[in-house]
């Protein structure tokens, strides 16, 4: 009898397959189905059981279908989650897209002791919630790290913005620079899904924090320009790597 059980639950789960992968059921393993109830009535009557094992025989060929089409729709469905992720990294880099333009007589422009100071002390705020949003990331605790921590990398954009506005209002450009470079790293970390756990994506961002907390305090920076053309060239950072 665990033979009769076997056959009812693979044909029941064959159309629960039917609805969750989902395909369309074929003529061929219907009658296949059919034939299999015809064994059972067989089996039953204590008549040709040899029509069991044909049907068994079958029924694997059908298992090797069925599992085609669900790999068949899990890369549709990637696929598809690729496209959407795809589109909102496009969207968002529109939407969270650092304006480029120079400010009209920025360079010109006096800014009186008091207001720096106060600008100084915006800048010291948004680069210690930059460092926030980086750390906050190593304490990710969920059955899709990478993807969460991609997410929680949009948080920055903001705030290199405001970075990049506050720079240019007191003639900072290493700091502009710096923020526009950081963008670019961050957008390609997160258009090519890198994992932003490894030690070479950490290591950049505390070198990010780093070289951010240094201009600010007006001290010299080692490698600014080099560690900056990096960050706007992403691929070499990787390449460089690989290569070592």
């Amino acid at each position: 009898f665990e033979i009769i059980s076997n056959i009812y639950t693979y044909i029941l789960n064959y159309f629960k397959n039917s609805i969750s992968i989902p395909f369309n059921p074929e003529k061929s393993d219907i009658n296949t189905f059919s034939k299999s109830l015809d064994g059972i009535m067989n089996f039953l009557n204590d008549e040709n059981v040899e029509i069991i094992e044909e049907v068994l025989n079958e029924f694997e060929f059908i298992s090797d279908k069925i599992e085609k089409e669900r790999v068949k729709a899990t890369e549709e469905r990637e696929r598809k989650e690729l496209e959407k992720e795809r589109e909102r990294n496009l969207k968002q880099t529109e939407e969270s897209k650092i304006n480029t333009e120079p400010i009209e007589n920025e360079t010109d422009e006096i800014i009186p002791m008091d207001e720096r100071k106060y600008m100084i002390k915006l800048l010291k705020y948004e680069i210690t919630g930059l460092e926030k949003v980086f750390n906050s990331i190593y304490d990710i605790k969920t059955d899709y790290p990478v993807y969460e921590a991609q997410r929680q990398l949009s948080k920055t954009f903001n705030i290199l913005k405001k970075i990049l506005s506050i720079s240019r209002r007191i003639n900072i450009s290493k700091l502009g620079r710096l923020a526009e470079a950081t963008y670019t790293f961050i957008k390609f970390v997160q258009s090519y899904r890198l994992d932003p756990f490894t030690d070479t994506i950490r290591q950049i961002f505390n070198y990010i924090i780093y070289n951010f907390k240094l201009i600010t305090l007006d001290k010299p920076t080692k490698d600014y320009e080099e560690f900056v053309k990096h960050l706007n060239n992403p691929v070499t950072i990787f390449n460089k790597k690989e290569k070592h």
